[in-house]
């Protein structure tokens, strides 16, 4: 009996023991739990932000120089710039500041050798001959407003380095797009020969409205590459409306189409983003735009279009004009002795001669 009563004290003992050690092994573990999940919550890893404005080139006409808003350039060097021999394309050899550039629609292609990084398009900034370097070529985003900016970011790299390899530099104006506003927050020499992408963080800026200027300053090298541009913060109210190209697609002889004419348009809006685009052709009723269309009547057209974005900012009305003039088609029968005959068919496109 004696045994079995020590027995029973001394389990209850060992019992004791173990709960007061498991109790504050408890009540650790549950503060440590506690603590991990509070830190957790105040220093988040990520944080989201909005895009205010973002633009990756697709939508402008290829090789068109400098006219493409909502971005405007500034060229301080006014010389003539290089291009690469043995291919062709639109303005090559521009005076001027930054291209849109289309490498698939050179002759013969370059997308190959020198594609974009994404898509199939990107801005270019050609250097200038020698004689007027260094160049002195600015690109402009349209004016932005955040309470709140992120950081800037996009991808750049020179074209090759047999001249030696791009420099850039990024600033910021809280006034207008003279390059004497612009503070250079960073300044980027050497630019690799492949996509590499820059950020700076612009957030000392929240609550302004700025524009954000790439200046190329490169001495006689070669050009410059840029795609994917973007900048981050929580976004302001949007003033800006949208930009619409229209482009045409046929066969052009001269100044006339000699076949049925597609016409395409292609909005874009970095901010709220576009709503709806409108159109009409010649004097018929305004139709929600929706697909590419074809034009099959001879005569002198007009496509007037426009867009509204999400914040119902609504583009100024513009027009673009053509003519399509058909072929006629024309058959002449010529009968000759001992029963031969012949008929000959001219469709317009080369004329018949005696």
């Amino acid at each position: 009996m004696k045994n079995n009563i020590n027995y029973i004290l001394k389990a209850a003992i060992v019992i004791a023991l173990a709960c007061a050690m498991i109790m504050p092994a408890s009540a650790v573990i549950t503060k440590t739990k506690t603590t991990l999940s509070k830190d957790f919550i105040n220093t988040p890893k990520n944080v989201n932000r909005d895009i205010i404005f973002s633009d990756s080139f697709e939508t402008y006409e290829d090789f068109i120089v400098d006219n493409f808003p909502p971005w405007t350039t500034f060229d301080g060097d006014g010389g003539q710039t290089y291009y690469i021999q043995g291919y062709e394309w639109p303005n090559m050899g521009y005076v001027g500041s930054f291209m849109i550039f289309n490498p698939s629609q050179t002759t013969p292609a370059l997308d190959a050798t020198y594609p974009a990084h994404t898509g199939v398009k990107y801005a270019t900034c050609w250097d200038t001959e020698v004689s007027m370097a260094p160049n002195d070529d600015w690109l402009f985003t349209p004016q932005l407003t955040s309470s709140s900016y992120g950081e800037v970011s996009f991808w750049a790299r020179s074209l090759n380095s047999q001249y030696g390899l791009e420099d850039f530099e990024i600033g910021v104006s809280t006034t207008d797009t003279s390059p004497s506003s612009f503070a250079i927050l960073q300044t980027n020499n050497d630019a690799p020969i492949t996509w590499t992408e820059y950020t700076l963080d612009i957030s000392s800026y929240s609550g302004q409205s700025i524009y954000i200027g790439i200046h190329i300053f490169s001495f006689d090298v070669f050009a410059f590459f840029m795609d994917d541009f973007e900048v981050s913060g929580v976004g302001g109210p949007d003033t800006i409306p949208p930009v619409t190209t229209c482009t045409l697609e046929g066969t052009l002889e001269g100044n006339v189409y000699t076949s049925d004419v597609t016409v395409t348009l292609s909005a874009t809006d970095a901010q709220s983003g576009v709503n709806y685009t409108m159109y009409k052709l010649d004097s018929g009723e305004w139709t929600i735009y929706t697909a590419s269309f074809d034009v099959t009547a001879d005569g002198a057209h007009t496509v007037l279009f426009y867009s509204v974005d999400f914040a119902g900012n609504q583009e100024t009305e513009k027009t673009k004009t053509f003519t399509i003039e058909h072929p006629t088609t024309v058959s002449i029968s010529i009968k000759g002795g001992l029963g031969a005959s012949a008929t000959i068919t001219n469709t317009g496109a080369i004329a018949l001669t005696n």
